[in-house]
């Protein structure tokens, strides 16, 4: 399989950068910027990061052997990517917060922002974009609950060290996703924040206590409510209730 970095200093966004690049159906590219003038969250969520302190890149992966109907399982590749790297650089509680956020406790540390382009019904390529708090020290926007591996540890890290390492579990992921599905979404479950006990929901009808009964194949996440119902959702139709 190739592989191609392209680092650019300054852009508005990798993720748009991505959508225009031509590039070969084996090939892996990787595009990181040191800043994003208009770098995007879920929605129309903005994701602040200083220059040069944390990663913010976008990956397009070659041809995949996965199913339209099953493109959540890139989501759940690259979130577990993320969270084996965060293990690995010894980073605490880290979950996976549905769909594909990452929390080290009740704080967010990573964002994935994932487009995939279909052909008929496999997926022709998908672009990943992700934004990882690493170097960073303060936060001055409005998000309520910004965190960073060096808030977390008191080091500083080499962006370097830790891009590798994401690459290097995120090529084992989507490895697993076209081989052992099954596995790869179980692990994806049991990283899931908030996947024990009782917590607070909301939908377009209020507020509801739940337990996390996982997700489905299309990535839709699955709820029992105090009365034993089970409730589906897809992205949007429900909010967590963060607790501090």
């Amino acid at each position: 399989m190739k592989y191609r970095h392209i680092h650019i200093e300054e852009t508005t966004s990798t993720n748009l950068i991505a959508r225009d690049m031509e590039t070969e159906d084996d090939e892996t590219v990787v595009i990181t910027t040191d800043f994003q003038t208009d770098g995007k969250g879920q929605g129309s969520n903005k994701w602040e990061s200083e220059k040069g302190k944390n990663l913010l890149f976008s990956i397009i992966t070659p041809t995949l052997s996965i199913e339209s109907r099953k493109q959540f399982l890139i989501s759940m590749a690259m979130a577990n990517a993320i969270y084996d790297t965060l293990v690995d650089n010894g980073i605490k509680g880290v979950s996976i917060k549905w769909p594909n956020d990452i929390y080290a406790g009740n704080y967010k540390i990573s964002g994935t922002l994932i487009e995939n382009r279909l052909a008929g019904c496999v997926i022709r390529r998908s672009i990943i974009g992700v934004g990882l708090n690493v170097n960073q020290s303060v936060f001055i926007s409005d998000a309520p609950n910004p965190t960073s591996m060096t808030n977390l540890t008191g080091k500083q890290y080499d962006l370097h060290c830790i891009m590798d390492g994401i690459i290097h579990n995120f090529r084992r992921m989507t490895y697993m996703a076209s081989s052992a599905p099954d596995i790869l979404k179980i692990m994806y479950m049991e990283r899931m924040y908030r996947k024990d006990g009782m917590h607070r929901y909301y939908d377009r009808n209020g507020s509801f206590l739940a337990s996390s009964e996982g997700v489905t194949d299309s990535g839709c996440l699955m709820l029992k409510d105090e009365s034993g119902n089970i409730r589906q959702y897809g992205f949007k139709e429900v909010a967590f209730d963060i607790e501090f």
